[in-house]
């Protein structure tokens, strides 16, 4: 979609994700308060990203994990409602609560440069586009993690629970034994197609009836 002037002088860089060993050296050079066991659990659910391991440590990845994994310690195949409305209503309340926090930092930096609104009508649309963007954030992220439960869950099984070393959250070996045994092989695949299907529709934003 961009002109041809341009692109004949742009370079495409292709940027891979960090191995887990790399994410670990990374944290533990940044990193003084986390205990071996929680940077070696935050490198092997980052995803090669550097930036996701440290908020798994000490930022808002870490409460939305725990959340996660408390809705996911009673789920069962007849609770699939109840966990994408506890999810969603997770989303919603720290969606707010982002915002919130980043209008307050955008409005005392306009203060000290002197930049206002022009409208009323160009804040209220401003808000009403951040407040939404934040909330599908979440709600992604909300996902992603619960991906990573049903991927465990799905390996063990599949390899039964003594493939303890193909565990992304070793320290969640209870949970997993326990989604493994509920759902099955099967029932874990069809999880991770409903989840991944899921973070797709709040990734285009498609409408909420027809994510649900």
């Amino acid at each position: 979609g961009l002109l041809e002037t341009i692109t004949s002088r742009a370079q495409a860089i292709q940027f891979r994700r960090l191995s887990v060993e790399e994410v670990r050296q990374g944290l533990v050079s940044a990193t003084t308060e986390s205990s071996p066991e929680d940077v070696d659990a935050a490198a092997l659910l980052a995803d090669g990203s550097l930036g996701h391991a440290r908020e798994l440590l000490r930022g808002d990845l870490k409460n939305w994990r725990a959340a996660v994994l408390q809705e996911l310690a009673h789920f069962g195949s007849r609770s699939c409602p109840a966990f994408g409305i506890a999810l969603a209503t997770l989303a919603e309340t720290e969606g707010k609560r982002l915002f919130a926090t980043e209008k307050e930092t955008k409005k005392t930096a306009s203060e000290e440069s002197g930049e206002v609104a022009e409208t009323e009508s160009e804040e209220s649309d401003w808000q009403l586009k951040s407040e939404s963007a934040w909330k599908r954030h979440v709600f992604r992220r909300l996902l992603e993690l619960s991906e990573i439960c049903f991927r465990d869950a799905l390996i063990c099984a599949a390899t039964g629970s003594s493939a303890t070393t193909l565990l992304l959250q070793s320290d969640q070996q209870k949970l997993t034994q326990s989604l493994a045994r509920d759902f099955g092989e099967e029932g874990c695949r069809k999880a991770l197609v409903a989840l991944r299907e899921a973070w797709l529709a709040v990734r285009l934003y498609i409408r909420n009836d027809v994510v649900a």
